[in-house]
């Protein structure tokens, strides 16, 4: 037994806990089929700020991290603590709200692994809705 240690997964996680951004947890533990060492997938509003946040807490950026696993259509970047096991897609202003939306209705039908093309096709519906 290790007394006294915690894991760095733990103390990014108790960061955003304190933090004021919002993060929402998506990925197989937001659908219940986490495996044990599943990693922790998140989503927040893109701004400078939470980019310069996040760097500090050790992480980093790169386009080719979205388009290998978060290839959608409101995902700005993605931002990952490799230590930590943790992702952070920093979506869209204007598509936040709809990417909340499309994770629950996805969730709620029971369908645990959105393509791309499902993610595009639910949040170019949602965000037309918003406009009319």
């Amino acid at each position: 037994m290790i007394t006294g240690f915690r894991s760095m997964q733990d103390l990014i996680l108790e960061e955003f806990k304190r933090s004021e951004i919002k993060f929402k947890l998506t990925g197989s533990r937001y659908f219940g089929c986490p495996r044990e060492d599943s990693d922790y997938d998140f989503f927040t509003e893109y701004t400078p700020k939470t980019a310069i946040w996040l760097e500090q807490l050790g992480f980093t950026s790169g386009r080719t991290l979205a388009k290998r696993t978060y290839d959608d259509i409101a995902t700005e970047v993605v931002y990952a603590h490799i230590r930590g096991n943790i992702h952070v897609q920093l979506v869209k202003p204007a598509m936040i709200k709809a990417k909340g939306i499309a994770q629950e209705i996805f969730k709620s039908m029971g369908y645990l692994r959105p393509s791309k093309r499902d993610w595009d096709g639910a949040l170019t519906i949602i965000k037309t809705m918003f406009a009319i």
